[in-house]
């Protein structure tokens, strides 16, 4: 994940994955392909970004753990699903507050 766009599309794919899928029953895959897209958002100056993907990312993790619930997860997929597609949408002010 080399741009910015790069690192939303891929965001976007994950997030598509966990509201299209059971929500209570996330992919335990995606903490780690979240913890790589906090990565790249980092090392391309995206701090609002990073900060809604590691929320993200923390919530899954205690999600598959079992001591969260769905309803934590959805808020925080909107939250960085309107990040997202502002950005996608060319709002550059997104990318490093909301």
């Amino acid at each position: 994940m080399d741009s910015i766009e790069n690192v939303c599309k891929e965001l976007d794919k994950i997030l598509t994955a966990l509201s299209s899928g059971d929500l209570a029953k996330p992919d335990p895959s995606i903490p780690e392909k979240l913890k790589a897209a906090s990565a790249a958002a980092e090392k391309l100056n995206m701090g609002s970004g990073k900060k809604l993907i590691d929320n993200l990312a923390d919530i899954v993790g205690q999600l598959i753990a079992g001591t969260a619930d769905a309803a934590r997860v959805g808020i925080r997929v909107t939250a960085l699903d309107f990040y997202v597609k502002k950005i996608l949408a060319g709002d550059s002010g997104a990318i490093e507050e909301l």
